[in-house]
């Protein structure tokens, strides 16, 4: 028998699986009373999810050997969840919460001529079968994909007369993942030199699962599990000299461990064209040998105004400073024209510029970094100020 549809308000409610205390180890059963007959219904703990005995281990794995890969310093203990039957009436129970995909629900049923009605029988997949003690029938069900979002009903029979009923009704819980952080794709500019980061957070109240596409070199993503059934983490990245101009897609895929349809989020990384963040130790004259392969301070110093006219003075870290102008490429420009009007070199407009991947084309409205030349000799270092 397939259940009915559960309603908006019992969807809602069967969301409390976030919320629910759990138990590691020995539970006990809950005992349910059937007035009506003097008859009980056990029902057994749910076996969930395991987790480490490490205090800063605070991950539920979906089996076992997940758990003992992690957890190699500890013990890995299984996890419980309580579920218990609820009377509605003297003739209707509800099991609460709502069972899962792929939860093992097992009730033992004690009451004389006990049976199950043949109207509506049992939900498909459950089996009956007669317990060990006299007037035991045992129950046992392990939902599948399908069948979630729905109520399931089975009628009980018992009583002297065999006319006493008792319906159960067991909700199996809908899927819901969902991101909490980023809600929407979001964009990023990085600048040489300058760390970034972009936290994200998923949430689903089946086991969950965080993925992730293709990182590019420097970038790293650090997971932790911030809560049952949420997933946290951080994308960081420092761009480093020779990824300027570069655009980046890291998406994220969030799914539970049961159904595997993934939520989407990316986010998009650009790294600036022509600026660097300064570090612990810099000097014009560092930073000028380091992306001009030249002494000649000055064209820095010319570029960021208000700084110093000093090459041998340590720049504060993460200072952000032009490396030169930006320059938007023409129709019918090429790089040894753009070289030539700006008194550089090609070869220094393709380091500068590690995005261009055909020297030979480049399409008109892009921008590329300049790092053009001065007409006068370099200075000289043992005098700071000549030019």
């Amino acid at each position: 028998m397939h259940g009915h549809r559960m309603t908006k308000g019992q969807g809602a409610a069967v969301t409390s699986w976030l919320l629910l205390s759990i138990c590691i180890g020995t539970v006990h059963a809950q005992t349910f009373q059937w007035t009506a007959v003097g008859g009980t219904l056990t029902v057994d703990p749910i076996a969930g999810f395991f987790s480490c005995s490490l205090e800063e281990d605070t991950a539920l794995y979906p089996d076992e050997a997940a758990c003992r890969a992690r957890c190699r310093a500890g013990s890995c203990g299984q996890v419980f969840d309580r579920v218990t039957l609820t009377e509605k009436t003297a003739m209707e129970a509800i099991l609460e919460p709502s069972l899962r995909v792929r939860d093992t629900l097992r009730i033992q049923v004690t009451a004389p001529m006990v049976q199950v009605s043949l109207d509506p029988g049992l939900p498909i997949g459950m089996t009956a079968s007669p317990g060990v003690a006299a007037n035991t029938l045992v129950l046992e069900w392990t939902p599948r994909i399908g069948q979630e979002g729905y109520l399931h009903e089975l009628v009980l029979v018992g009583g002297a007369a065999g006319t006493d009923t008792l319906k159960v009704q067991i909700p199996v819980l809908p899927e819901a993942t969902h991101w909490v952080s980023p809600m929407e794709m979001e964009e990023v500019e990085a600048v040489v030199g300058m760390p970034i980061s972009v936290d994200f957070q998923c949430v689903s109240n089946y086991g969950i699962q965080v993925t992730w596409t293709e990182l590019p070199a420097g970038m790293t993503v650090t997971m932790t599990e911030m809560a049952r059934r949420t997933m946290g983490g951080r994308l960081s990245f420092t761009p480093a000299h020779g990824q300027e101009g570069h655009q980046w897609h890291v998406c994220f895929d969030c799914a539970s461990h049961v159904f595997q349809v993934p939520q989407r989020r990316c986010v998009g990384v650009s790294v600036a064209l022509c600026r660097y963040a300064t570090q612990p130790g810099d000097t014009l004259l560092s930073i000028s040998r380091a992306f001009h392969r030249s002494n000649n301070w000055r064209r820095l110093w010319n570029a960021n105004a208000g700084m110093v006219a000093d090459p041998q003075s340590v720049l504060s870290g993460g200072t952000v400073l032009a490396i030169g102008p930006v320059y938007t490429v023409q129709p019918g420009d090429s790089l040894a024209g753009i070289a030539g009007r700006f008194d550089t070199t090609v070869r220094n407009l393709l380091e500068m510029n590690p995005f261009i991947s055909d020297e030979t084309r480049i399409m008109a409205g892009v921008e590329v970094c300049v790092t053009a030349c001065t007409t006068k000799p370099n200075p000289s270092l043992d005098d700071r100020f000549s030019y």
